[in-house]
């Protein structure tokens, strides 16, 4: 065997051994931190890199045949929420920041509206008075139950859903807003 072959088939297998090296200790480091990271073990481990695995396959098919444009923000809330509902329990829900911010704002009553409470027909889309709250300015406005709003602020009810609605007529104390 000439010296340059030689050389260069001992170049190869240091070469191939480094490699054999580099990935036993590569896999062995991922396993090891799929298994800290996991409060049940190996097996939670393996079952979240099944779930990862069918996640990514799914965005790639959606990268591949979806006809529309997407944000893959969206994507991602859409797992978590999914996640959440899996568990059937209406009383564990996923917020978005924004979502959570909205809650906070309704719950803390950091906010002003008209002072009633609205409803949606689901069938019409008509947004209507289901009742006016005491000493508000529903109430001094004259609104009573069943009255229907055709416009807020001269845009037209028609089409839009309650919660833009109700983002029309809430703000700060005393703002005004003109509903027909």
């Amino acid at each position: 065997m000439k010296k340059s072959t030689k050389y260069t088939m001992i170049g190869i297998i240091i070469f191939l051994a480094f490699v054999l090296i580099f990935e036993t200790t590569y896999l062995f480091l991922v396993v090891n931190s799929y298994s800290l990271s996991s409060s049940r073990g190996k097996e939670g481990a393996a079952r979240k890199a099944v779930i990862l695995e069918n996640i990514d396959s799914l965005e790639n098919m959606i990268d591949q045949f979806y006809l529309f444009d997407y944000e893959k923000e969206d994507l991602e809330t859409g797992v978590y929420k999914g996640l959440i509902a899996g568990l059937d329990d209406p009383y564990s829900v996923y917020y978005t920041p924004e979502e959570y911010n909205k809650l906070m704002e309704m719950t803390t009553g950091e906010y002003s509206g008209i002072g009633a409470l609205l409803s949606q027909d689901k069938e019409t889309g008509l947004i209507t008075v289901v009742k006016p709250y005491k000493g508000t300015p529903s109430e001094e406005a004259g609104l009573l139950p069943g009255d229907v709003f055709t416009k807020v602020d001269g845009q037209d009810t028609a089409g839009m859903d309650l919660a833009t609605f109700v983002n029309f007529v809430k703000g700060e104390s005393g703002t005004e807003v003109v509903l027909e």
